[in-house]
């Protein structure tokens, strides 16, 4: 889900809403973002969030967040693979 505005507002009404929506268990969901503010509105909703170091914050300073944080959405995929129950092979 998506903002149309440069400072993010509203995104955390708008991902609580969601989840309501959607009836969806906030432990069943994991966001993925590029920003500080992205992990903000994650624990503000209660939900999991990973960081992704391709975008608008360098990896050094997500990392310093705590959360877990990726280099790019190759490296994150490689990770979700591994926690699938089945393994699947997906070339790369």
């Amino acid at each position: 889900m998506g903002i149309d505005n440069h400072y993010a507002s509203g995104k955390t009404v708008i991902g609580k809403n969601w989840v309501l929506e959607m009836e969806y268990d906030p432990e069943e969901v994991l966001m993925v973002g590029d920003t500080i503010h992205d992990l903000e509105v994650a624990n503000a909703m209660g939900i999991k969030c990973v960081l992704i170091a391709q975008g608008h914050t360098n990896y050094s300073r997500l990392q310093k967040t705590g959360a877990p944080v990726f280099n790019d959405l190759f490296e994150f995929r490689k990770y979700l693979q591994a926690l699938l129950p089945v393994n699947r092979s997906v070339s790369t």
